[in-house]
């Protein structure tokens, strides 16, 4: 039966060189925009790190002397504006629904716009690892972990550091994959590190953080530093806070701008408003082109699919005009309706696989020659290495994982086109198509 196919198809040689040049031009195409989509998509699912559900940034502004009245001389110097910032911690701890709190650098907190590198190395070691670092203030109260919602990289449950962390300026936390990077282990709670040419501890290893969301995850070092003599100039500071799991929070953001933003207004200080994670991680993933990058692949995607349902749709319409009467002899023969349609499938999954296959070959030059580029270089330097713990990562497996499901759209959508004009053939009864032979 497969010969007698076979025989069939090559007869038809003429008419199906047009779908093969579709599918070779179409199969290249659609293999180059699939891959974006593929490893955007990946890079997206990898876990956070962190609970961004219930996280708000509190945003405060400060007058100057140019704004008038509303300037207080008297509260223009560094020990008073440090002084208020305690005590709007103190007044966002007192709120009943919120569980933490943390105040810390303005680039300490996913998702946000600045970014903090620094050197490291294992004590004794010479191999110097670049990571990012997420600095807080020793300050009362003070519990990044808790609002960010970190896990310890062995056990999975809570990252447990020690009461005096944020007291303390000579330990560290490091990210799983900034640990294995200086260690080659996550048991590195203990251990020593050099940063700045000063000692620190290892105090705890906590699950990989995604900086953003659309990236994968960055050596991250979690640190704490003395509260500095703050002026007016506050956009390097963050203040966040985490709302406990049952609270309402279109209730209490209607309580908070009601009580409790009254009593933020402290001295030159004034309330600007909060922001959820969430909106950050939006904003942050649109600023970045990810989000135009994903619909702009998409977009090529389904126009690629579509242009190949529509040429197969056609080409096979007249397919099965002009083999009505084969179909006709077929079904008269006793061929099943399943059979006839597996008939036409694998002429169509033979063009499909052959057509493929020549598609392979030329997006295995390319990638040989000039290799699969990033698609995301938010933050990039000589320091950055892609972690080899994602499939993404590796040029050979990306190439097969992007070849399996660029292979399994071209047959699906394929086969859809061809269903419809043989399901219509089989529709006439055999004498009537076996009467126009």
């Amino acid at each position: 039966m497969n010969r007698i196919l076979l025989h069939q198809i090559w007869n038809r040689r003429r008419r199906n060189i047009w779908i093969f040049l579709e599918l070779l031009l179409a199969g290249y195409f659609l293999w180059m925009v699939i891959d974006p989509i593929c490893v955007l998509t990946a890079d997206q699912m990898i876990p956070r790190g962190y609970e961004q559900e219930g996280i708000y940034q509190l945003k405060l502004g400060a007058y100057e002397a140019e704004d008038g009245v509303y300037f207080h001389k008297d509260e223009d110097d560094e020990g008073t504006y440090a002084r208020r910032y305690r005590q709007i911690v103190h007044e966002l701890v007192s709120c009943p629904e919120v569980s933490s709190v943390a105040l810390g650098e303005g680039n300490s907190f996913p998702n946000c716009q600045g970014w903090n590198g620094v050197l490291l190395r294992a004590l004794g070691d010479t191999v110097v690892v670049h990571a990012q670092s997420y600095s807080y203030y020793q300050v009362d109260n003070n519990d990044p972990v808790g609002v960010l919602g970190l896990k310890d990289a062995l056990t999975g449950e809570a990252l447990d550091l020690p009461p005096t962390f944020f007291q303390n300026d000579r330990q560290v936390a490091l990210s799983e994959r900034l640990a294995l990077r200086l260690f080659g282990t996550v048991r590195a709670v203990g251990r020593k590190i050099l940063w700045n040419d000063n000692e620190h501890e290892v105090a705890g290893v906590f699950q990989n953080v995604k900086h953003f969301d659309a990236q994968q995850p960055y050596p991250l070092l979690l640190a704490s530093q003395p509260m500095p003599r703050v002026n007016s100039y506050i956009v390097w500071t963050s203040l966040l806070f985490r709302l406990k799991p049952e609270v309402d929070e279109r209730a209490f953001l209607e309580r908070f701008e009601r009580e409790v933003v009254p009593r933020l207004n402290q001295g030159n200080f004034y309330y600007k408003g909060i922001k959820s994670f969430a909106d950050y991680s939006r904003e942050a993933t649109f600023e970045a082109g990810i989000t135009s990058k994903i619909r702009l692949s998409y977009t090529m995607a389904t126009f690629a699919l579509i242009c190949i349902f529509l040429g197969m749709f056609g080409v096979f319409w007249m397919h099965a005009e002009d083999r009505r009467s084969e179909i006709g002899i077929l079904r008269s023969l006793g061929a099943s309706r399943a059979t006839v349609v597996r008939h036409f499938f694998f002429e169509m999954w033979l063009l499909v696989t052959v057509a493929f296959v020549l598609v392979l070959l030329a997006v295995f030059h390319y990638v040989n020659t000039e290799g699969l580029g990033v698609m995301v270089e938010t933050f990039r330097n000589d320091w950055t290495k892609p972690d080899p713990a994602f499939w993404q990562n590796h040029v050979w497996t990306r190439f097969a994982v992007v070849s399996a499901v660029t292979y399994v759209l071209l047959l699906c959508i394929s086969f859809v086109a061809v269903c419809f004009p043989v399901c219509r053939a089989l529709a006439v009864p055999p004498a009537d198509a076996l009467h126009e032979e």
